[in-house]
């Protein structure tokens, strides 16, 4: 690769972190890697401040053979260097947009939910398979086993991950947005002079160093069913002891998924419903019934309530919650133990608004 082709590269790494912000400024990271060596730098800065450091600029220069690249928003653990992706376990490096549903009960030692994909695969040596039937939640997940030389890997499921092979510059560039991927290479390549895909569903796709591909057909874990109970009902007057929690993926617009689960079930007589409730409370959690009394969540919803009883416990003793089950004060958005949960209901028995959730 000549000069010229090397500087194209680098500017379009530098344009995909920045474009990337709009994934989370918290922190960003790179991982350079060649030959089985690797270096790997990350910080709590956002990717516009990132790439101008000089040692990103130095290790760009150098133009290793593969990059992975990372802007995190934090939603499990603190924002620090060390949460940040990529992240390295023995010699799996690697990097993943998503959420780990699951992490509490995979290993309850991590800071971040998205450690464990990378510990399971260190502990597994890359055993992927085995790996990923351990996990739920959404994934798209790109590493490097570096006992392979420059070959990289990566799989989606629930999450987009989108690439791009161009030609010219014998490289393949991903990401998890389609647009900004496909303005950058417009601008910077032209178009017609890169081929772009999005990755199928639960497929790992393994790439070597003269960049032929192999795919292989994997599983992640199902998500378990979470049950809840709610005191007085939904918005139809429906009254249960006990109800069901059925956790479907949300989207950006926070309500869609309400709409998709109800036209794949066909209730026709049930759209003018979906279209009055409101897309998300005021504490941002998206939690509503359907017309037979079902209490439908999102799974970002369930994984931040996850979150918040990892890091804050319960709201009145600040202990951590025992066993899988916790108390949702859905008007008050606060989070109670069991044992909390029914002094509170002795105290204040007119109230009883709260759901009833089984976490795992």
């Amino acid at each position: 690769m000549n000069k010229i082709q090397q500087a194209k590269k680098k500017h379009i790494v530098e344009a995909l972190a920045m474009a990337m912000q709009s994934r989370g400024k918290d922190s960003t990271g790179m991982a350079f890697i060649d030959d089985g060596d690797f270096n790997l730098v990350k910080d709590a800065h956002a990717a516009n401040l990132f790439v101008d450091f000089k040692k990103v600029q130095k290790r760009l220069k150098e133009n290793p053979s593969l990059l992975i690249g990372h802007t995190r928003w934090a939603t499990v653990g603190e924002v620090s260097k060390d949460n940040s992706h990529p992240f390295r376990k023995g010699k799996i490096i690697g990097a993943h947009n998503g959420g780990v549903s699951n992490y509490l009960q995979v290993d309850k030692e991590v800071s971040v939910d998205s450690e464990v994909i990378f510990k399971l695969l260190k502990e597994s040596n890359n055993n992927y398979r085995k790996s990923f039937k351990k996990l739920s939640g959404s994934f798209a997940i790109t590493w490097s086993y570096l006992e392979e030389k420059n070959v990289f890997y990566c799989v989606k499921y629930g999450n987009p991950l989108y690439m791009a092979y161009v030609p010219y510059l014998n490289t393949i560039f991903w990401c998890s947005e389609e647009s900004p991927l496909d303005i950058i290479l417009r601008a910077s390549i032209g178009k017609g002079n890169y081929e772009f895909r999005e990755l199928e569903d639960e497929m790992v796709y393994k790439f070597d160093d003269k960049l032929k591909r192999k795919q292989y057909k994997v599983e992640f874990k199902e998500e378990s069913k979470i049950y809840g109970g709610y005191g007085y009902g939904s918005y139809y007057g429906h009254n249960s002891d006990v109800i069901t929690v059925k956790e479907y993926e949300a989207d950006q617009e926070g309500i869609e998924y309400v709409r998709a689960f109800c036209k794949k079930k066909k209730w026709e007589d049930n759209r003018k419903y979906i279209e009055d409730v409101e897309d998300m409370d005021d504490d941002g959690y998206v939690m509503d019934f359907d017309k037979e009394g079902n209490l439908i969540t999102s799974r970002e919803t369930l994984h931040d309530l996850r979150r918040r009883v990892f890091e804050e416990g319960c709201a009145i003793c600040r202990e951590g919650v025992a066993g899988d089950t916790i108390y949702y004060d859905m008007d008050n958005d606060e989070i109670y133990c069991e044992s909390c949960i029914d002094q509170l209901k002795k105290e204040f028995p007119e109230y009883q608004n709260f759901a009833k959730v089984q976490l795992f």
